[in-house]
C-alpha cells in the first residue's frame, strides 16, 4: 500500500477529475461565475465607497445663479458668508456647455446655451452645511445648489441596496455551486466505490482513502479561482475603459487586485473543501 505521497494523492486526484470530466467542468465553470459575480459586486461597493468617500471629502457645494444676476456680485456676497473658505469659483455657463458637450456630444436637439453661471463654494464645517445652504437660498440671485452630501447619501442608499443583493446572490450561488460539487466528488467516490472497499479491509487508512477526493475538491476551487480572477481583470478593464473621463471614478484594478486574487483562492478552496467533505462524510465517520 502506497503511503501518503502528495504526488500520488495529486495524480488520484487528476485521474478522478478526468473520469467525470462533464461535471468537473460544470463545477469549475459554476464556481467561477460564482465568484466573478462576487467579485463583481464586491468592486461595485468598492467603488461606490470610493466615490462617496471622494464627495464628502471635497466640503464643496455648487451655486447656480439666475440669469438675471451678475455671478460676480452673487461671488462677493457668498465670500462673505459664515462657513465659507475663500473666494467662490465661478464657472461660466459657457465653459459649462463645453464641458458637457465634451462629455456627451454636442446637444444638437437643444438650441442655445440652457446652462448656468455656477459658484463652487468651499465650506469648512459640515455640521454647519445646513445653515450655509439656507443662506445661499435666502440670497437674491441663487437659482438652486447642488448638494454633494446628498449625492453621497443617495449613493450609500443605493450601496445598502447592492449589498443586500450581494449577499442574497452570494447565499443561492454558493448553494447551487456547493450541490455541483457535492455531485461530482460523490459521483467519483461511486466510481471507486469497490476499490474504496477493497482499500479498507486491507487496512488502508481513512486519510489515504479520503485525501484525493479532497484534493480533487481543492483543485476545482483552485481552477475556478484562477480563471475567475482572468475573466474579472478583463472585465473590469472593459468597464473602466467604457467610463473613463465619465462622472464617475474607478479605481485602478492593481489597488484591489490582490484583495480579489486573496479572496477568489479562500472561497474557491474553501467551496471545494466543504463539498469534497460533505461527499465523503460516511467514508470519514467509519
Amino acid at each position: 500500500m502506497k503511503s501518503l505521497n502528495p504526488l500520488y494523492m495529486i495524480g488520484q486526484a487528476i485521474k478522478s477529475m478526468m473520469r467525470n470530466f462533464t461535471l468537473t467542468g460544470a463545477s469549475v465553470l459554476i464556481l467561477t461565475a460564482c465568484l466573478v459575480l462576487t467579485g463583481s459586486f464586491y468592486l461595485l461597493l468598492t467603488t461606490i465607497t470610493h466615490n462617496v468617500e471622494s464627495l464628502t471629502e471635497l466640503n464643496q457645494i455648487i451655486a447656480f445663479v439666475d440669469e438675471d444676476y451678475e455671478s460676480d456680485v452673487i461671488r462677493v456676497m457668498v465670500q462673505e458668508m459664515d462657513n465659507v473658505v475663500g473666494v467662490p469659483e465661478i464657472i461660466s455657463r459657457d465653459v459649462a456647455l463645453e464641458g458637457m458637450e465634451d462629455l456627451l456630444g454636442p446637444h444638437e436637439h437643444i438650441v442655445g446655451n440652457v446652462y448656468r453661471d455656477a459658484l463652487i463654494i468651499t465650506y469648512y464645517d459640515n455640521e454647519r452645511l445646513e445653515t450655509l445652504i439656507h443662506n445661499l437660498y435666502s440670497l437674491a440671485g441663487i437659482a438652486t445648489i447642488r448638494n454633494d452630501i446628498e449625492v453621497a447619501e443617495m449613493l450609500e442608499g443605493i450601496r445598502a441596496i447592492v449589498s443586500l443583493i450581494f449577499i442574497s446572490f452570494m447565499a443561492i450561488l454558493f448553494l447551487v455551486t456547493m450541490f455541483i460539487i457535492v455531485t461530482t466528488i460523490r459521483l467519483a467516490v461511486q466510481s471507486r466505490e469497490l476499490e474504496i472497499t477493497v482499500m479498507r479491509y486491507v487496512g488502508a487508512s481513512k486519510a489515504f482513502i479520503t485525501v484525493p477526493f479532497i484534493l480533487e475538491g481543492t483543485i476545482i476551487g483552485l481552477l475556478a479561482a484562477t480563471i475567475s480572477f482572468i475573466v474579472q481583470l478583463l472585465l473590469y478593464g472593459v468597464v473602466r475603459n467604457a467610463l473613463e473621463g465619465g462622472i464617475i471614478n474607478m479605481l485602478d484594478f492593481s489597488a484591489v487586485g490582490e484583495e480579489i486574487l486573496m479572496g477568489f483562492v479562500v472561497i474557491g478552496v474553501l467551496t471545494g473543501v466543504i463539498g469534497s467533505c460533505i461527499s465523503l462524510f460516511k467514508y470519514m465517520k467509519a
